[in-house]
């Protein structure tokens, strides 16, 4: 390896990377560096949303979809999900907030089924 006077001023070794990083080195390209971890999207929790509702872990759901429309408010998929996870913890009134949303944000959303905390 390099001696003392080929280091840069942090101590690192121009041009040398661990990982066979010589094509780079050779290039004058920096290696990649790490991305620090990413915020969850909206899509991203609605996701996670639908997986906790797909296993009726209703608390879960409630969570992850209520994450989504935190992140992105108009967004009446979640917020219709939503409603289904809290209708199914008993939190009717919460869950017609929900569904509301979700027909305010999408006025043409499909009509709730027969099984809906509100009757068609």
């Amino acid at each position: 390896m390099a001696d003392e006077k080929s280091r840069d001023d942090h101590g690192a070794v121009p041009g040398y990377c661990p990982r066979g990083g010589e094509a780079l080195a050779a290039s004058g390209r920096e290696p990649p560096r790490a991305q620090p971890s990413a915020v969850p999207t909206a899509e991203q929790e609605y996701s996670r949303g639908m997986a906790a509702k797909n296993a009726k872990n209703w608390p879960a759901a409630v969570e992850f979809f209520q994450k989504a429309v935190s992140l992105k408010p108009a967004f009446p998929e979640a917020w219709n999900e939503l409603g289904f996870a809290l209708r199914n913890q008993g939190n009717y009134p919460d869950s017609l907030k929900a569904y509301d949303e979700a027909l305010r944000l999408r006025p043409n959303f499909p009509k709730r089924s027969s099984t809906s905390a509100r009757p068609t």
